[in-house]
């Protein structure tokens, strides 16, 4: 696996809003993954059942109900990325 450059990190985290913290804290404690892969490829994501809906959270972060702890499959993933 290729790591990025610092010019790919920042341009990767430059659209990273403040609503995004779960994952900021992520790639804060595991670091940066290689470049390219995504929340949505890893096998720490999982899905959550509430009632009619469904909901993205880490198995590594919080599987609580909060939606603070929600992921998205479209976000950079991080330096704990485990391939499904």
């Amino acid at each position: 696996m290729v790591r990025p450059t610092l010019d790919e990190l920042r341009e990767q985290l430059g659209g990273i809003k403040k609503s995004q913290r779960p994952l900021r804290r992520m790639q804060g404690k595991h670091g940066m993954p290689a470049h390219g892969v995504t929340c949505g490829e890893c096998a720490f994501l999982k899905t959550q059942n509430y009632g009619t809906r469904s909901f993205f959270k880490c198995a590594l972060y919080s599987m609580s109900k909060s939606e603070a702890s929600d992921f998205r499959k479209s976000w950079p993933g991080c330096g704990a990325f485990k391939e499904k």
